[in-house]
């Protein structure tokens, strides 16, 4: 769901209200989140490469891309 890219699922965690529709923990949403993050600053901030950001990979089978 488009809501385990922000921070409900954490919070929600904290104040014990569990989602069980939630398709990702509020710790691997958070993982997730952080790595590609980190990585779009990286390339468009800094110019470094980012791999993560060029497909699928196999330690995140959760994230999918689109290409209009």
């Amino acid at each position: 769901g488009h809501f385990t890219f922000t921070d409900i699922p954490e919070v929600g965690e904290q104040l014990g209200i569990d989602d069980p529709d939630a398709p990702l923990s509020a710790a691997r949403s958070t993982t997730i989140t952080r790595s590609y993050v980190t990585a779009f600053f990286d390339r468009s901030l800094r110019g470094r490469p980012a791999r993560l950001l060029n497909g699928p990979t196999p330690a995140n089978p959760e994230v999918l891309f689109q290409h209009p």
